[in-house]
């Protein structure tokens, strides 16, 4: 794998991959319940845990691309979108309530794109049930948030 990654990263994208590599019979288990497994942050590969949760099984569910073996749809496998729904509130209530108690990560640029373009995809998930990415969830957020 890292040196499959390693011929990734010559193209620009390649270093801005991030995915998890999980055997099928893993699929739908916490962190908790895992060993640990391969991952893909910012184009470097490494063995440990990174972030998985009930988003991360919906979106395997729905957009899930399979290195090898049978189709996810051929599992006995199903997420559920509640779970999804909770870990969005946990984020918003619990995570971002958190990270905005430090205000010196809003005095780079990146950061703050990064915080908007997350919270109003975040807040978008349960109204549109589905989870859009970061600049559809800033186009949601435009449409429904008022004028300043």
């Amino acid at each position: 794998m890292k040196a499959l990654h390693k011929k990734l990263n010559l193209n620009s994208l390649g270093k801005r991959m991030d995915g998890i590599y999980i055997p099928l019979n893993e699929i739908g288990k916490s962190n908790k319940e895992l060993s640990p497994y391969l991952y893909c942050s910012n184009g470097k590969i490494k063995r440990g845990y990174w972030v998985v949760n009930a988003i991360t099984w919906w979106m395997v569910e729905q957009y899930g691309i399979k290195v090898h073996g049978k189709e996810i749809s051929e599992r006995n496998f199903q997420s559920k979108w509640i779970q999804v729904v909770k870990n969005m509130e946990y984020n918003i209530n619990h995570y971002w309530k958190n990270k905005s108690k430090n205000k010196f990560i809003f005095i780079f640029d990146d950061m703050v794109e990064f915080c908007v373009l997350t919270i109003s995809r975040i807040l978008s998930t349960p109204e549109t049930k589905k989870i859009l990415t970061k600049v559809e969830g800033a186009r949601k957020a435009i449409e429904v948030l008022p004028d300043r």
